[in-house]
């Protein structure tokens, strides 16, 4: 059995730091570099352009990933245990 909030704290917290990552490589301007890297890896022609750095976004995005991870992982938590508890 697993605790689904303390497993939804535990997601969420590991999605926010890698978007406050993300955040942190926008704010010092490196964002297009590594986006332009990423996607030529893959075979990509990189077409997309990153757009400066704004906090009202940047906290947005870590409480929309934090928030949208937390539910998944309740809601997975909650679900791993449904079906352990009819053993």
């Amino acid at each position: 059995m697993v605790n689904p909030i303390k497993l939804g704290f535990a997601f969420g917290s590991l999605v926010a730091i890698v978007h406050i990552g993300w955040v942190l490589v926008v704010a010092a301007g490196f964002g297009q570099t590594l986006v332009d890297f990423a996607l030529r890896i893959h075979f990509f022609t990189p077409n997309t352009e990153v757009e400066p750095f704004e906090i009202g976004r940047a906290l947005v995005l870590i409480a929309v990933a934090f928030s949208a991870a937390f539910i998944v992982a309740t809601l997975g938590g909650a679900i791993w245990n449904s079906f352990n508890r009819m053993r």
